[in-house]
């Protein structure tokens, strides 16, 4: 968690771009493998990191800063980040 944590403090100060976006597919690697195993806590936090990245995923997108050709990767990104935050809020209501 630690390291995950780290990372996020990195890129939340990083540009909105593709390349901090390619980074942020490792969220639901993050989430497949470890999320599991977070505290209370841990999980909040993470559940809040993928839903401010895929906001800014999406102001990048509303914003027409990404050239043409990588908007389906951004698009890409941020529906499997907003698809974690749902798989989350599904498993807090059971």
């Amino acid at each position: 968690y630690e390291l995950f944590e780290k990372a996020n403090g990195i890129l939340k100060g990083v540009p909105n771009d593709l390349h901090k976006f390619w980074q942020l597919r490792r969220y639901r690697d993050v989430y497949d493998r470890q999320f599991e195993r977070f505290t209370k806590a841990q999980k909040a936090y993470f559940e809040q990191a993928c839903k401010n990245c895929a906001a800014d995923i999406s102001r990048a997108l509303n914003s027409g800063s990404l050239p043409f050709t990588e908007v389906q990767r951004a698009e890409t990104i941020r529906d499997g980040l907003l698809e974690v935050v749902g798989k989350i809020g599904a498993a807090r209501k059971t």
